[in-house]
């Protein structure tokens, strides 16, 4: 072997080797945790009462929610004001409104959320 093709196989060797230890290093790295997502749906309901005008109200559920957030469903009614779940932070359980009526329709709902 010349020397030229022993320097060769020598970096060669030493690449392989650094190379395997970036690989090492870069597993045993700990991943990063995902972020916590928030996963939450607010839904209306209507309770037809004749001869009565027809009530709503909001029901909302959070499947998943970020530790350092709190949520609400709201129900945007026109011509009175919103009819809100409590603020909460449980998951798998669902939350709901008061019972409104409003003077000219439901607008449609949606999840409003804050910080704890």
């Amino acid at each position: 072997m010349t020397k030229k093709m022993a320097r060769i196989a020598a970096a060669a060797g030493a690449a392989a080797l650094l190379s395997s230890l970036a690989t090492t290093a870069a597993s045993a790295a700990p991943a990063r945790p995902a972020a916590p997502r928030t996963v939450c749906h607010a839904w209306e309901e209507v309770q037809h009462s004749y001869p009565l005008e027809p009530r709503y109200r909001v029901a909302a559920e959070c499947t998943s929610l970020s530790p350092a957030s709190k949520a609400r469903g709201v129900l945007d009614l026109t011509g009175r004001p919103d009819a809100h779940t409590g603020w909460f932070t449980s998951t798998g359980v669902v939350h709901y409104s008061h019972w409104a009526t409003p003077l000219l329709g439901v607008r449609g709902v949606r999840m409003e959320y804050a910080p704890r």
